[in-house]
């Protein structure tokens, strides 16, 4: 993992660095000291060779840097540029013969060695690194300089160390200790990394709180634990929290109460330091960290919880893309343990005339920063194959093919799809889909909606259904119409089309959104959809990208499924 750099003007500028440097190396070499390296290379072609050799095939810096390094690996040691000959020369003969970029990818990686890990150095149970620039999947610069990876105040840094390993880890082991000793973050940023953004956002939030309650040490803690018996314990919050959520005027659900009840437990856990005792319960454990006053939830409960949740080993060991699922995780589980503080719940502890000191410092502290995910449609051979398998269904499986048809052309969620009933597709002078609150399940967010549909589809719909001998649109018993079916669609699209999506049958809901908004625009897709925001439909369920190809897929097989169109305008 490379080192976040300080900013991303830093980072260009040392990439255009790097490749002025590499055109310099090519430009400057002798003619003789190229051939013998050229020759070299050719009795031993399993080798790094220096970039220089490239001359003797009259490739200049420029050519080089332009069209043969983003396919190559280029190294630099001891201030010399090198290359992988045997990839060189693959990638070389297809630029010659003028073959397309995919080509020239993919025998560019299959030429390519082995990535080896960063070189890393471990004494006395301290690990430093060595930092290396990076594009995209190609790694093109390893530097020199080292780095300590440290975690304060729940941001992971990476503090630089020089360029000698010895020196090197004198000072990690320096930062190290002034972590340990819980010495003030704005101190140690200070001393170690003054060219920090954080410093000046721990400063800014220093000079805030001055006026509000400091964070607490783990003696501290105990110590108003011993001083504040006669305040609510955290126990009485989470029964009234818990009695409240059954009742049918409190807009929470028991089951997400229940789930948010144990994120405050996990987090506890963590945050206070606490050992469970051997054979210990989670409902005992939580019995025991609940009978605690309010008052021990400080920032420093969420601190120590966000840097036991992503150690330094471990930030270390996950790539990009896991250690932004783990902060995800860690970002989920704050703020749900958070939500027995939030409106809803603070008007179920008026109502039982419950007051306690409110824990504002630690509902205030950040969380992680994480990417904000923006959807993209798989590839088109993927998004054909899932067209081209609803025709199969129709006679195989009359069930899951409805699943995806109201999946791909009505853009319901699965919730809607299990418990909708036949006589909620209904004939008004149009044709829609009604998605409202029965005795058996709720929408959404409580939102009620109506989604015009083609009567084509509708038709199909109801003629596919039509002898089921059930209610509902979908087949079967209880389990196997809200679970099993459900499960086996899962899997059969994420083996074969939608590989790494946590739920497939969700994402054919993105498929319409993205389809929808092509023919009819995206104000009436937003409707259709039933979010809140409408910058929900926009962000995460359309591929901005998307072409007319893509709906061009989906009028093709809306008039080979049930002859019509495939959206209501």
């Amino acid at each position: 993992m490379s080192p976040k750099r300080n900013s991303q003007d830093d980072f260009l500028e040392r990439t255009d660095s790097v490749k002025n440097r590499v055109r310099e190396a090519i430009d400057s070499a002798d003619r003789m000291e190229a051939a013998a390296g050229y020759n070299s290379a050719t009795i031993n072609p399993n080798r790094l060779v220096p970039v220089k050799v490239v001359k003797v095939d009259e490739i200049d810096g420029n050519s080089f840097v332009e069209h043969f390094m983003p396919h190559l690996d280029v190294t630099e040691r001891l201030g010399s540029f090198l290359i992988d000959w045997a990839q060189f020369c693959a990638v070389r003969d297809l630029i010659f013969r003028g073959v397309s970029p995919l080509e020239l990818k993919k025998v560019s990686q299959s030429n390519a060695k082995q990535k080896t890990k960063k070189p890393k150095y471990t004494r006395d149970g301290i690990n430093i690194y060595r930092g290396s620039s990076t594009r995209k999947d190609r790694r093109i610069y390893m530097s020199d300089m080292l780095y300590y990876r440290a975690q304060i105040q729940g941001h992971p840094l990476n503090i630089k160390l020089g360029r000698d390993v010895n020196s090197a880890f004198k000072k990690a082991r320096k930062v190290k200790r002034a972590i340990e000793e819980r010495r003030d973050p704005i101190s140690v940023l200070e001393e170690f990394m003054p060219d920090s953004k954080l410093l000046p956002k721990l400063k800014r939030e220093k000079q805030a709180g001055e006026q509000t309650v400091p964070h607490s040490s783990p003696a501290e803690i105990a110590e108003q634990f011993k001083s504040t018996r006669d305040a609510e314990t955290i126990q009485t919050l989470v029964d009234a929290y818990l009695k409240g959520a059954a009742k049918a005027s409190v807009e929470i659900k028991l089951k997400t109460a229940k789930g948010n009840i144990n994120r405050l437990r996990d987090l506890m856990e963590e945050g206070l330091g606490y050992r469970r005792k051997k054979g210990m319960s989670d409902k005992e454990l939580a019995a025991e960290l609940f009978s605690r006053p309010v008052t021990c939830l400080t920032p420093h409960v969420v601190d120590k919880f966000k840097d036991i949740m992503l150690s330094e080993e471990a930030a270390c060991s996950l790539s990009k893309k896991e250690l932004m699922r783990k902060k995800n995780g860690v970002n989920s589980t704050i703020k749900q343990a958070r939500s027995l503080f939030s409106k809803k719940a603070k008007a179920i502890y008026r109502r039982a005339n419950i007051e306690f000191p409110f824990p504002y410092e630690f509902m205030k502290v950040s969380v992680f920063s994480t990417a904000d995910h923006e959807f993209s449609l798989p590839q088109i051979s993927n998004i054909k194959g899932i067209f081209m398998e609803l025709r199969k269904l129709k006679k195989a499986n009359p069930d899951k093919y409805l699943v995806r048809l109201l999946g791909i052309f009505a853009g319901l969620r699965p919730q809607e799809i299990k418990w909708l009933r036949k006589d909620r597709i209904r004939n008004s002078g149009y044709w829609y889909i009604r998605i409202e609150i029965t005795d058996d399940s709720e929408t959404k967010g409580y939102h009620v909606r109506s989604v015009p549909v083609p009567e084509e589809l509708a038709q199909e719909i109801l003629s596919t259904c039509k002898g089921n001998g059930s209610e509902f649109v979908i087949s079967g018993h209880m389990t196997y119409r809200t679970k099993k079916i459900f499960g086996e669609i899962n899997d059969e699209l994420r083996e074969k089309y939608l590989e790494g999506v946590r739920r497939p049958s969700y994402e054919l809901r993105k498929f319409f959104a993205t389809g929808c908004k092509l023919q009819i625009g995206l104000e009436k897709t937003h409707d259709r959809m039933g979010h809140k925001d409408d910058d929900t439909t926009k962000k995460h369920y359309i591929d901005r990208h998307a072409t007319e190809a893509f709906l061009d897929i989906y009028k093709e097989w809306a008039r080979t499924l049930f002859g019509g169109e495939p959206f209501a305008e």
